[in-house]
C-alpha cells in the first residue's frame, strides 16, 4: 500500500495484524516476532533463550521445558546455568494477553559431554558399534583406533571405505551422533538400542535409515540434509525434531503419539515432502508441529493426526499424499493457508479447531475433502 502521509503506530500495527492473521490488534493474541533459537554448550556452561512478541495489550510470558511449565520463568528470556545432560531438551515460551495465547517454536538445547570425538573408521572396521569392545573408531584428538565409550561424540561421513551398514550390539549412548554424508547412505541396524539424551544431527544429501530400537532415545533430532528413515518407533520420545533445508523425515510406519514438537519447513528431498510416511498406515499420530516456512507433507501411505495435535506458524502448508485424516487438530490462527495438492483429506470433528475462521483450505483438481462428524 502507498500513502501520501505517514501512518501512526496504531495504523502500522493494524496493517501488520490484519495482513498476517486477518484480525485487528485489539482482538488478537500476541504475534511472535522473534522466535527462540537453538543453543548449545558444554556441560556446566550457561545458555540463554530469548524471544519477543508484539501486541497493543498487556502481555504475559511463560517458559516451558519439553512442554512442562518452568516455575518463575516469566521474562522474555530464559537463562540456564550449569547445564547438564538432563537439560538437553526443547524449550519454548507462551505469550499471552486478554484474548488468548501464542506458543513459540521449540528451540533445542544441545549439551556436549566430556567424551572423546570419534570418527567411523575405514580401516579394520568390523561394522559393529558397541560400548567398550570393538575398536572401529578413530579418536580425532590423536588419530588412534579405539572403541566407543558412553558419552563419546561420533561422526559418520563420506570417508571412502567405511562400512555403511552399522550393527549396534547392545545399548549405546552417544552425547552427539552426527551423520554428515552426501554419498554414503548409512543403515544403522541391530538389536541396539540407541539410547540416552544426546543429540542426533543429519547433514548432507544422503539417506540415513534407522533399523534399530530408538524408543529410549530422548535427545533432540536435527535434520538439515537428505532423508532420515525412521524405524522401530524412532524418535517417539525425542525431545524435539527440527527439519530444514528441504530435508525429509520418513515415519516409515513408526507411531508418534507423545505430542513430539516438530519444527519444519520446505518441500523435502526431491519435493516429496518434509514429513512423509512410506510404510504402513498410521492412525492417531499426536504431534505439535510448527511451520518455520512454507511446508509440504507427503507420502504414499496414510498418516493421520489425532486428538491433541496442533499445527501453527505463519506459513502455507501443502498436502501431497494419498490419504490423511485429522481428528480435532488445532490449527493456529497464524497459519496462512492449507492446500490439498494430491489425494484425499478427511476432516473429522474440525468444526471449531481452526483458531482463525478465515484460514483458506484449498482443494485442488481431482482431490477430495471429506467431512466426518461435522463440518
Amino acid at each position: 500500500a502507498l500513502y501520501t502521509n505517514s501512518l501512526t503506530l496504531n495504523q502500522v500495527l493494524a496493517h501488520y495484524f490484519m495482513g498476517l492473521i486477518g484480525v485487528m490488534p485489539s482482538n488478537a493474541v500476541p504475534i511472535i516476532t522473534d522466535q527462540p533459537q537453538p543453543q548449545s554448550n558444554i556441560a556446566g556452561g550457561t545458555v540463554t533463550f530469548s524471544a519477543s512478541s508484539v501486541s497493543p495489550l498487556v502481555t504475559t510470558n511463560q517458559w516451558y521445558k519439553k512442554g512442562v511449565l518452568i516455575s518463575g520463568q516469566t521474562n522474555t528470556s530464559l537463562t540456564l546455568t550449569n547445564v547438564q545432560s538432563g537439560d538437553a531438551t526443547n524449550y519454548s515460551v507462551r505469550f499471552g494477553n486478554s484474548n488468548g495465547s501464542t506458543n513459540s517454536v521449540s528451540a533445542t538445547l544441545t549439551v556436549f559431554g566430556s567424551g572423546n570425538s570419534l570418527q567411523w573408521s575405514p580401516n579394520a572396521n568390523s561394522g559393529v558399534w558397541d560400548a567398550g569392545n570393538s575398536a572401529n573408531w578413530i579418536n580425532l584428538s590423536n588419530s588412534l583406533q579405539v572403541a566407543f565409550n558412553s558419552g563419546d561424540k561420533v561422526l559418520f561421513d563420506d570417508t571412502p571405505g567405511v562400512p555403511t551398514t552399522v550393527n549396534v550390539n547392545g545399548a549405546v549412548a552417544a552425547s552427539v551422533i552426527t551423520v554428515d554424508s552426501s554419498t554414503n547412505n548409512f543403515l544403522i541396524n541391530g538389536s541396539g538400542p540407541l539410547t540416552g539424551s544426546g543429540s542426533l544431527i543429519k547433514k548432507g544429501a544422503s539417506i540415513l535409515t534407522l533399523n534399530v530400537p530408538v524408543s529410549s532415545f530422548t535427545g533432540p533430532v536435527t535434520i538439515s540434509g537428505g532423508k532420515v528413515v525412521a524405524g522401530y518407533y524412532a524418535f517417539a520420545n525425542s525431545a524435539s525434531i527440527t527439519i530444514t533445508n528441504n530435508s525429509t523425515l520418513d515415519f516409515n510406519g513408526s507411531t508418534m503419539v507423545n505430542g513430539t514438537p516438530i519444527t519444519v519447513s520446505g518441500n523435502g528431498m526431491g519435493g516429496a515432502g518434509a514429513i512423509v510416511n512410506s510404510a504402513f498406515d498410521l492412525y492417531g499420530q499426536v504431534l505439535n508441529i510448527t511451520l518455520a516456512g512454507d511446508t509440504t507433507f507427503g507420502g504414499g501411505n496414510r498418516w493421520d493426526l489425532g486428538v491433541g495435535s496442533q499445527i501453527s506458524g505463519a506459513h502455507n502448508l501443502m498436502l501431497n499424499w494419498s490419504y490423511g485424516e485429522w481428528n480435532t487438530v488445532t490449527i493456529g490462527a497464524n497459519v496462512t493457508g492449507i492446500t490439498l495438492t494430491n489425494g484425499n483429506f478427511g476432516s473429522k470433528n474440525m468444526d471449531t479447531t481452526f483458531q482463525n475462521p478465515g484460514t483458506v483450505f484449498t482443494v485442488s483438481t481431482n482431490c477430495q475433502l471429506v467431512f466426518w462428524n461435522g463440518g
